[in-house]
């Protein structure tokens, strides 16, 4: 806008203002003094803003405290009105005739108002002074940005926008304005017909008696009136029961004057569907536009209004001719006949799109399939191929702006893509699902257009990916952007669809591999959750255990804070440029627990186990609750992670919970083997003890040896055998990923293979291992137990310890072995069936020289030797109770 426009405009919008608020001239020129100066001012600076907060908490009277916390609230919000505002404000403050201007009006305002003399006529209803305030000082805010040098965004010149405010609130959804009151209080402010009570009187005498040219002559007269919707003398529109005519699709039947000549009422019964149709259209584009049917309704409704203005030059030109006294009805009839096929097409059109209330998506539907499908009528099938090209420029808006921007502007819900504002990119770290990525952005099945099926997807994540750089803080622009035009095939949109996408796929993955390294930042997670960092993890937990080893409650997260810091700056992961993103977490229950919580195990009708579990089953949404109110630190320690967006869509709280599930596992693991592996310290007393015999000691450093082959074979299985193979797949794969959903789809698929080969999505497995580790724990605590009690040299309570400890490690054998055996039976069975080649690995270095196999056997033999000397015993009591009682037996 030019500087004087500008600035003529701002004079106006003033005088209007000050007219609203109650003031004279004199009062708008100081007004507009003060407000000019501002708007010509620069920049604010901060130490013009600082003064201005001063002056204006000077004026608050003891409330600055409230002027300077709403001023906080409104500056962490990220205003950039704000600065401005408040150096106007203080300008006001320092001019006193303004200011006694202002206090005046506001003091006149919250008067009582006097009773008013007459009602107000519908027009000025209109206009009420708060409203038409905010309105005019939203005008002026306008005008000042423009003044100021504001940059002005086109829609379709593809200038770049400013980065979006990332920290916006949820946008709520617009209130769409009713209808004016003015087309209820105005019957006649219609292209249609009047209500039937403001009809005009009936004629006197019947058409019948007079002669026929006189009658030829009102009948002309009259059907001309009903063409443009107005009833004529001896023609009138038959209302229905309620009195109103403007009802859409109603069959609005003309009576006529019976005592008409024969010939003319036939002719005209031929001409009087024409007013039918014009009826139903002129309805439609009155009425049937406003806000609620969204802008693509309005644009039929305007290509309609155009089609109707010809055929009211149609009827000008028939009434000038009946003027020069040269039209008969005859006439009349030949020249209409052209304008009968295309008012049917155009009426057929408006009832159907009332009838089903279709808008956006759902009538170009509509639209597009009567320009393919009436073959066999030419007229209408042009007629929808037009109204589609009209009504489909606000959609390819719409359409143009998500695939070229990645924003939906849609205020009336008629584009085909569907935004949930009430999710928000924060819920990526917070809950447990991909809320944001599934469903903040949806497809509405009932507003895609017919020409656009199949290219559906395409669409949704090409501005899903653009949307995403653009919460970023970036600014996409497709750089070949073209105007997208009406076709009625849709290979025509294959080509900017396509190519969108691909530049859409290809600008996300760049910013998440180049720019804010994603791979990298895996890695990072894959070295700590899975325990890649061996000597950061030991260097941690040596120190960190005294502190974990208390009960939750009495844990000080501060200091474990601080020796995890120090652990990762002193080991080999001060080099990791993400280590600062490690954190940790105290969850409120064990592994197990959590993961039955999380598998939500049933059993069948016998009490069996459901069996395994499909990992894309799982509820990663539970409600954390302190339930295990003893629990340690060790059983409740996990590692979390501080992932920014974007990269929280691949790495989001749901995946982090599958990481935590890996590490907690090998955590629980490393724990057990460090509690072994310091037994062999208290073995070293077991040797000089004389009171144990050589077969108690050797039984005892066996098992434990057994114990620690397990754990670490356990660790080695799932670390190198399952999740080290599956990472190498991984990083191959995502190598290869073109779009951002392959990224999400590699990366889940990753974490449950991970979770399936190491053996935590199988009830009964995750059972056994579990009651495993806790034998192999107990077994290593008992041991310290008793190396700290110290059995003595002799006495009878030394020998009673002696033989307590042989019978205990004769359980501790027992209880071990059946475990293994219930393992290594689910093991072999699980990797037969499900083709897990590394399981049969694991079997074969758990029992390596067979040992297990050959004490199973041996329990084999012993119960069938058992059962066979019972059952030989039941048969010689029963032998021997036949000869002592031959009529018994």
């Amino acid at each position: 806008m030019p500087q004087e426009a500008a600035q003529y405009q701002t004079h106006s919008l003033v005088d209007r203002l000050v007219e609203q608020l109650g003031g004279d001239k004199t009062q708008a020129h100081t007004c507009l003094s003060v407000l000019v100066e501002h708007n010509a001012s620069a920049t604010p600076k901060k130490r013009n803003v600082v003064t201005a907060k001063a002056s204006i908490g000077r004026h608050c009277h003891g409330n600055a405290h409230i002027f300077r916390d709403l001023y906080n609230r409104i500056e962490a919000s990220r205003c950039s009105e704000l600065q401005p505002m408040v150096l106007f404000l203080s300008k006001v403050l320092e001019n006193p005739e303004l200011k006694s201007f202002i206090e005046t009006a506001e003091s006149r305002r919250a008067r009582p108002p006097p009773a008013p003399v007459a009602p107000l006529p519908p027009a000025a209803a209109l206009y009420t002074t708060p409203a038409e305030a905010k309105r005019l000082l939203a005008e002026l805010a306008a005008v000042g940005d423009e003044q100021r040098g504001g940059y002005a965004s086109s829609r379709r010149s593809g200038a770049v926008a400013p980065p979006p405010n990332t920290d916006r609130s949820p946008a709520k959804a617009p209130v769409l304005p009713g209808a004016p009151s003015w087309l209820t209080d105005r019957p006649f402010l219609t292209a249609d017909f009047a209500n039937k009570a403001e009809r005009g009187p009936t004629p006197a005498l019947p058409i019948g008696s007079l002669p026929f040219e006189v009658q030829e002559a009102a009948i002309i007269d009259d059907v001309l009136n009903v063409m443009l919707g107005i009833e004529g003398r001896y023609i009138r529109a038959v209302p229905r029961a309620d009195g109103d005519l403007r009802t859409i699709g109603n069959a609005a039947d003309f009576l006529l004057d019976h005592t008409v000549d024969p010939s003319l009422r036939d002719l005209t019964k031929k001409i009087l569907p024409l007013a039918v149709y014009y009826s139903n259209v002129a309805q439609f584009t009155d009425g049937k536009d406003l806000f609620r049917d969204g802008l693509v309704r309005q644009a039929v409704a305007a290509g309609m209004r155009a089609l109707v203005k010809e055929y009211m030059i149609v009827v000008a030109q028939l009434e000038t001719q009946y003027s020069a006294g040269d039209l008969s009805l005859q006439k009349l009839w030949f020249y209409v006949q052209p304008c009968l096929a295309t008012l049917e097409a155009l009426s057929s059109i408006a009832v159907d799109v009332v009838n089903r209330d279709l808008k956006g998506g759902a009538l170009l539907s509509l639209l597009n399939d009567r320009a393919v499908g009436q073959l066999g009528d030419a007229t209408a099938a042009e007629l929808a191929h037009h109204l589609a090209q009209l009504a489909s420029v606000p959609y390819f808006d719409m359409l143009e702006q998500w695939i070229y921007k990645g924003v939906v502007d849609d205020p009336f819900s008629e584009f085909m893509v569907r935004e949930d504002v009430t999710i928000s990119r924060d819920s990526t770290v917070k809950t447990y699902n991909d809320a944001y990525w599934e469903r903040r952005y949806t497809v509405s099945k009932e507003q895609e257009p017919s020409f656009l099926a199949g290219m559906t997807d395409k669409i949704l994540h090409t501005g899903k990916y653009l949307n995403v750089i653009r919460e970023s803080g970036r600014s996409p622009q497709y750089p070949n952007a073209v105007a997208i035009t009406y076709q009625t095939r849709g290979r025509a949109y294959a080509g900017v669809i396509d190519n969108t996408f691909a530049y859409a796929s290809a600008s996300l993955l760049k910013l998440l591999n180049s720019d804010l390294k994603l791979m990298e930042q895996l890695e990072s997670i894959k070295n700590y959750f899975c325990m890649f960092k061996g000597d950061f993890f030991s260097h941690f937990i040596d120190t960190a255990h005294e502190d974990l080893s208390k009960l939750v409650s009495d844990i000080e997260p501060s200091r474990v804070t601080a020796l995890l810091e120090m652990a990762l700056r002193v080991s080999s992961a001060s080099s990791d440029p993400f280590k600062d993103s490690l954190t940790f977490s105290l969850v409120p229950h064990t592994l197990v627990t959590e993961l039955f919580r999380i598998m939500n195990v049933t059993v069948d009708f016998q009490g069996h186990d459901r069996g395994f579990v499909n990992p894309e089953s799982f509820t990663l949404d539970a409600t954390d609750t302190m339930e295990e109110s003893d629990l340690k630190g060790l059983g409740a320690f996990t590692f979390d992670y501080d992932v920014q967006w974007p990269v929280s869509l691949i790495i989001s709280r749901r995946s982090l919970k599958r990481y935590q599930i890996l590490f907690r596992f090998l955590f629980q693991c490393r724990l057990v083997e460090r509690v072994l592996t310091n037994t062999w310290l208290d073995d070293q007393y077991f040797k000089d003890s004389i009171q144990l015999e050589d077969a108690s000691r050797g039984g005892a450093f066996a098992l434990r040896q057994r114990m620690l082959n397990f754990v670490q074979s356990l660790q080695y299985y799932s670390m190198f055998e399952v999740i080290e193979p599956m990472w190498h797949i991984m990083v191959k794969e995502l190598a290869g990923a073109s779009t951002i959903d392959d990224v999400l789809a590699i990366h889940n698929s990753f974490l449950d293979k991970c979770l399936k080969g190491c053996m935590l999505t199988n009830p009964s497995t995750l059972k056994t291992i579990s009651k495993l580790l806790s034998v192999c724990d107990i077994f290593g605590s008992y041991n310290k137990n008793i190396s700290s009690k110290k059995m003595g040299a002799d006495g009878r309570a030394a020998v009673a310890a002696a033989k307590k400890f042989e019978s205990s490690i004769t359980s501790f054998n027992a209880r071990f072995n059946e475990l293994m055996h219930k393992l290594l039976s689910t093991m072999t069975e699980f990797a037969a069936t499900a083709s897990e080649q590394q399981m049969s690995n694991m079997v074969a270095r758990l029992d390596f020289n067979g040992f297990y196999q050959e004490e199973w056997t041996k329990a084999a033999q012993k119960t069938r030797h058992q059962e066979q000397s019972a059952s030989r015993s039941a048969a010689a009591t029963d032998a021997a109770r036949a000869t002592t009682d031959p009529q018994q037996a």
